[in-house]
Parts: C-alpha cells; sequence; structure tokens
C-alpha cells in the first residue's frame, strides 16, 4: 500500500494548477496535508467506533483512505476542470443571465426568508 501510495501522490502532484512550480509545489504541500490529517481524523473515528483494532489495521486503513480521498479529489477536480470547459462554449449573453439569474433568485430567496421571519416574529409578539 505505500508504493501504491507513494506513486499516486508523485503522480498527481506532477499536475500543474497554476504553472508556477514553485506556488504549485506549495499549493500541493497543503492539498496534501489536509488530506493527511482528513485520513488521520477518519481512522481515529474508526477506532473510537470500534471498527478497527490493532496497529496494523490503522495502518491499513489509513493508506487506504488516504487513497480514496487522493482519487476522490481527482475526480472532483476532473469535474470541475470538464464544468469549466463546458462553460466556455456558452454564448457571451447567457454567460450573463446565468449568473444574474442565480443571483436574483438568491436575492429573492433571502428576502423571502427575511419576510417570514418577520412576520413570525410578530406572530410571537401579539
Amino acid at each position: 500500500m505505500k508504493k501504491l501510495n507513494a506513486i499516486l501522490v508523485f503522480l498527481i502532484s506532477s499536475l500543474t494548477i497554476t504553472g508556477i512550480s514553485t506556488i504549485d509545489g506549495k499549493i500541493w504541500d497543503i492539498i496534501f496535508l489536509v488530506v493527511s490529517m482528513l485520513a488521520y481524523a477518519i481512522v481515529g473515528v474508526l477506532f473510537l467506533i470500534g471498527i478497527l483494532h490493532g496497529k496494523h489495521a490503522g495502518k491499513d486503513a489509513y493508506a487506504l483512505i488516504f487513497i480514496l480521498l487522493i482519487l476522490g479529489g481527482y475526480a472532483v477536480c476532473n469535474g470541475l476542470v470538464r464544468f469549466n470547459l463546458w462553460v466556455l462554449v456558452w454564448p457571451l449573453f447567457v454567460k450573463i443571465l446565468v449568473p444574474s439569474v442565480i443571483v436574483l433568485l438568491i436575492a429573492l430567496v433571502v428576502i423571502l426568508c427575511n419576510l417570514r421571519r418577520s412576520k413570525d416574529a410578530k406572530n410571537i409578539i401579539n
């Protein structure tokens, strides 16, 4: 598992994010640090609820969870790249219209929630 884990980290960390190797290295360091801490926390929870027993089981679970988190993050990254490429082929008016409609819908929901909250507060007072 350690060899597979090392190869996977090497291959994924070779992907460029910004195109500047120094910045990319720092970004990947932070990403792998967060993934490692998350995997460690998940293994801790598995020990806590009694699913894992023993040091060897913890090592194997950590390696597996780390690999799964890395692969999941890679899949999310690929999905975002595909989504970005899909949005780039939209006509200009659609690129303007869609975010505008989303912002208006969010504003409408916030206004309706505030109106409902103020009506509920008036009913409580009366």
